[in-house]
């Protein structure tokens, strides 16, 4: 059983993606590179555990780290998922948060060839040794019924970037605000 011979190790594939509403976009055009983020809307995610600044990778390995002084600070995911469906700005969300928006074509890919670095999904205990009953049926109910899921849900992008990898490139918008 992965979860609990295995922590506090990452137990899943899961990263963060440049989304927002195809009304934003429309409104406001895309941006062309990851400097080009400051002359839009961000909605930043900002919470204990998450930094304030957008660290972002490429598959090359190239490596951005951004500031904002966006419109929303949010302390919550589906805060700044809210805001970026209803067209007020780009967000940077984890997939497990903007799967069903992206099924649905509520949100798009902004910068596709862009992404967080992998973030953990990990299960934290005090010990892996002399754990209760409760906890032990958690671990078990969470490796049957979430691993898969998020499993699953990254399958779903890494096909989703591939997509995006063979469609001919097409000239983006440079509107702004």
């Amino acid at each position: 059983m992965k979860c609990l011979s295995s922590l506090p190790r990452n137990h899943c594939p899961a990263w963060c993606e440049i989304r927002t509403s195809p009304e934003y976009v429309a409104r406001h055009g895309e941006p062309a590179s990851p400097d080009e983020l400051t002359q839009h809307s961000t909605l930043r995610l900002v919470n204990p555990w998450i930094r304030p600044e957008w660290n972002l990778v490429n598959s090359i390995g190239e490596v951005q780290r951004l500031t904002f002084r966006g419109k929303l600070v949010a302390d919550t995911p589906d805060m700044s998922l809210d805001v970026a469906l209803r067209g007020g700005g780009i967000t940077l969300l984890p997939l497990f948060t903007v799967i069903e928006a992206v099924r649905t074509g509520r949100l798009v890919r902004v910068l596709p060839e862009w992404r967080s670095p992998d973030i953990g999904v990990y299960a934290l205990l005090p010990s892996r040794q002399f754990l209760n009953a409760k906890t032990t049926a958690w671990l078990e109910w969470t490796e049957k019924h979430i691993i898969p899921r998020v499993e699953s849900d990254a399958a779903f992008f890494l096909d989703l970037q591939a997509t995006y990898s063979t469609r001919p490139a097409t000239p983006r918008s440079r509107k702004h605000r």
